[in-house]
């Protein structure tokens, strides 16, 4: 006979039930605390997300403009940015990133001269960083210039083509041609605004100065018995202006050799649309690809090309003015180190006048430096060799300056040129 099976009993079944209770009263806080503890930490890992993403836009922002000050980001604002992380984040939605706690990003751009630095700026955003520049300005003498009546607080390349005119002096503006060449672009550039692509060569103004420009180019008998040194041509009477390399060491030294040999030097603007304004124009510098996955960690480079030492001693190395102020101050401390007269200096006399001049070519350089109105991308010497100026109006430019086509041609044809290249 089969055995029957034997049901829970009331008070069997009555056990189970308080035994699965307080199973559940012990479990149920352990199982919520890890629910909770999960929820958090997910949180806690978003809240890092967004640190991090948080950093890499204010360092992409350093990099471009350092429009980003210290203050308080909410998710909320922070996805209006463009920054989001996937990840929970709390209920309130309200995690709060300050500026202040991530990484700082400081390169060193406050301690450079402000005006060269707007040069990587267009629109508002930054494109690169200058690392080195040069002042666009010429060494001539009181001398020279008195020789056409003029005088370098009242110089004008208009006032000196109309007294040239007037000369039947053979000369050479600069000590060679291709100077003279590439003084002839720097004028022309003055009238285009590559970023807006505006140009002005329909002005009155670009046909007048283009009269003036022209008759200085023209009037270049530079040969190759000019000899391109500063005191060579000045004192032959077959240079009036000189461009040398901007390091303080070597503007010193050129300044104070004219001075020894009983000239009085100065300093002249290159042309400018405003008669006021001092120019200069970026030697060296650095950019950031855009497609750049990492831009923080170049951040380090950056600030390290941007040093003190590594300016002062590139400055020194390569003959430019460097960005970074204080490297400025340390070329001027060692001008004396930098600069050896050798043999040249046999009297207390002698030396006493180069001291002197030493003085003033600091005195007047730095003037010229502390007062740059804006600053260029390319240097004088090199607008030859840019895109536009060797490709685009190079053989309009050779036509017109050989007599080739007319004045009225060549403004027509300069500005159809450069209206195609802009647009394009």
């Amino acid at each position: 006979m089969k055995e029957k099976n034997k049901g829970f009993t009331l008070v069997e079944l009555l056990a189970v039930i308080v035994i699965l209770a307080l199973i559940a009263l012990i479990a149920t806080p352990i199982i919520l605390n890890v629910i909770n503890d999960a929820k958090k930490q997910a949180a806690k890992d978003s809240a890092y997300g967004y640190m991090d993403a948080v950093e890499k836009y204010i360092v992409s922002s350093e990099l471009e403009d350092k429009s980003i000050k210290d203050r308080t980001y909410s998710v909320e604002e922070l996805n209006n940015m463009g920054v989001s992380v996937k990840g929970s984040t709390p209920d309130n939605g309200n995690i709060e990133i300050k500026n202040s706690s991530v990484k700082s990003y400081d390169i060193g751009i406050d301690n450079c001269n402000s005006k060269i630095m707007d040069a990587g700026v267009i629109d508002g955003k930054r494109y690169f960083i200058p690392l080195f520049y040069s002042p666009d300005v010429f060494i001539t003498t009181e001398e020279t210039l008195n020789k056409y009546n003029l005088t370098s607080s009242e110089f004008s390349f208009k006032a000196l083509s109309e007294k040239l005119s007037k000369n039947k002096k053979e000369y050479s503006l600069f000590g060679s041609a291709d100077d003279n060449i590439a003084f002839f672009y720097s004028f022309l550039d003055q009238y285009i605004d590559f970023n807006s692509g505006n140009t002005e060569f329909n002005s009155d103004k670009f046909s007048e100065d283009l009269d003036s420009i022209y008759s200085l180019i023209k009037n270049d008998t530079t040969d190759e018995n000019v000899y391109y040194f500063l005191y060579e041509n000045i004192n032959n009477g077959a240079s009036i202006l000189y461009k040398e390399m901007p390091a303080f060491s070597i503007i010193v030294k050129t300044y104070s050799c004219l001075k020894y040999l009983g000239s009085t030097p100065v300093f002249v603007n290159n042309y400018n649309m405003d008669d006021d304004s001092i120019s200069a124009s970026i030697d060296v510098g650095i950019a950031v690809n855009d497609n750049c996955k990492n831009k923080e960690k170049l951040l380090p480079f950056i600030k390290y090309c941007l040093s003190c030492d590594v300016q002062k001693n590139m400055s020194e190395e390569y003959m430019y003015l460097p960005v970074n102020s204080d490297a400025m101050e340390k070329c001027i401390d060692s001008i004396d180190e930098a600069i050896d007269f050798g043999d040249l200096i046999v009297s207390d006399k002698e030396k006493a006048i180069v001291e002197t001049a030493q003085s003033a070519a600091i005195r007047d350089y730095k003037y010229i430096i502390n007062n740059i109105t804006k600053c260029n991308l390319y240097g004088f010497n090199y607008l030859s060799d840019t895109y536009f100026n060797s490709s685009v109006i190079s053989d309009i430019v050779d036509k017109y300056l050989n007599g080739d086509i007319s004045k009225e041609k060549f403004i027509r044809q300069l500005s159809a040129a450069t209206e195609i290249y802009l647009t394009e």
